[in-house]
């Protein structure tokens, strides 16, 4: 409650225990819901079951970190999601082989929009267990557990379904490091700025910050730079390479970059495949 609001509160002389209340606070207005359209005429049908939901999730967990709602595109030769972020600042596509599944029958290919938290919500509760994942006019999750679970999920009708790729770029630096050791030095960077360099100078990979007092400098032994055609510097929101850098995805993560250029992060885990592009932050004083 505002101050302005407790000024209008009044005792009553003859009851002190009754209390005037404000008009303006009397009634709460609900704040509408956000509208989703339920897909009326979903044409895929799919069954396919996991031996465990860990790499799955572990990859939707950090998909959803930046995309709400994104489409699963469920083919004879795997599953893919593909989308760019509200701000049109990051990318995220997601592979995963029929290899990774111990049972894959697709009878007809479709795409199927869905509300990631509410998936990623689901796949929580049946981790840990076999699970039958049967995509139609709903998503149905089952779990072959001891104690069996099924939840059902709307497919929703998306803005924008049309299929989008990777771009072609020409990276002039690549690394591969051990992705906890790139997760604690953006930890570092953070504690001084909302945002970091990437720097590549006479084949030394650099992370640097620097905030209105403070800075940190991070160096990476030379070895991890497996690319060096040139000396390259560009600079990246903290917030997005936060959700980008997992380490319960793998424990190895190659990036890609260049000056003033996007980012590309790649992981790959057994059959599935995760990939984000960044695109570089405006240089100015943080």
């Amino acid at each position: 409650m505002t101050e302005e609001a407790l000024e209008e509160v009044s005792l009553d002389d003859e009851d002190e225990d009754t209390v005037e209340v404000p008009s303006k606070v009397q009634k709460q207005e609900e704040q509408p819901k956000p509208e989703v359209k339920v897909a009326k005429n979903v044409t895929g049908e799919a069954t396919v079951t996991l031996a465990e939901v860990k790499d799955l999730l572990n990859c939707i967990k950090a998909i959803s970190g930046l995309i709400a709602e994104i489409s699963i595109e469920v083919k004879k030769d795997g599953i893919s999601m593909t989308a760019m972020d509200a701000a049109n600042v990051a990318m995220v596509v997601f592979n995963m082989k029929p290899e990774a599944f111990v049972t894959y029958n697709v009878v007809t290919e479709g795409t199927f929009g869905v509300k990631l938290t509410e998936l990623k919500a689901f796949l929580e509760r049946v981790k840990g267990d076999a699970v039958t994942i049967e995509f139609g006019q709903k998503i149905q999750v089952s779990s072959a557990g001891q104690v069996k679970k099924r939840f059902s999920l709307a497919v929703i009708e998306l803005d924008d379904q049309k299929p989008q790729k990777l771009p072609e770029m020409n990276f002039t630096t690549e690394v591969a490091i051990d992705t906890k050791e790139l997760a604690d030095a953006l930890e570092d960077a953070a504690l001084v700025s909302e945002a970091c360099r990437f720097k590549l100078t006479d084949g030394q990979f650099l992370i640097e910050a620097s905030g209105d007092l403070n800075a940190a400098r991070i160096e990476m032994p030379k070895a991890l730079v497996q690319k060096a055609q040139k000396d390259s510097v560009s600079r990246y929101a903290l917030e997005y390479l936060g959700h980008m850098v997992k380490v319960n995805i793998s424990d190895k993560i190659v990036f890609q970059f260049g000056s003033d250029y996007p980012m590309k992060l790649n992981y790959k885990t057994g059959h599935c495949t995760l990939t984000f592009l960044l695109a570089p932050r405006v240089e100015n004083s943080d």
